[in-house]
């Protein structure tokens, strides 16, 4: 089995001159966790996950405190309001993850979990030579098993 065969396709995607409004709108109308960001001539610039809204609370740094961290930046709890009304100006290149993992459409279902595995995340854009065609999500490693009868 491979990535293509237990990807979701067609990508819903968003370009970087978009701003962050759009992709969450997105993500929620399709239920999705993420979406790839595009550039202008079809390459993948980077990925917006619903982690990079909010993040479990970091350490800031050089101190043992711990602070939430919301759509790139240090959140005191009174400030959320505020952070999210701006967010809606925000365009995804300011919060996407650039050069994400990518998984080709041929690489087998143990290469596509070791690659979720290894870098500990969530979704992997799936790609034909430089061509994005789908996303594999753990998600869709749970529908697979579904699928398959595992108990």
């Amino acid at each position: 089995m491979t990535a293509e065969e237990i990807m979701s396709s067609p990508p819903i995607v968003v370009q970087v001159s978009d701003n962050v409004e759009r992709a969450a709108g997105l993500m929620l109308e399709h239920r999705i966790g993420c979406v790839p960001v595009m550039t202008a001539d079809g390459t993948v610039a980077g990925i917006i996950t619903q982690s990079d809204f909010a993040r479990k609370p970091e350490c800031v740094p050089f101190s043992t405190f711990r602070h939430p961290y919301v759509l790139g930046h240090w959140l005191p709890p009174e400030h959320a309001e505020a952070i999210f009304q701006q967010a809606r100006l925000m365009k995804v290149q300011d919060i996407m993850t650039a050069r994400p993992v990518t998984v080709a459409a041929g690489a087998t279902l143990e290469q596509t979990l070791a690659l979720l595995l290894k870098h500990e995340i969530n979704h992997l854009p799936v790609m034909r030579g430089d061509k994005l065609v789908g996303v594999v999500s753990r998600f869709d490693l749970l529908k697979l098993m579904l699928e398959k009868g595992c108990p």
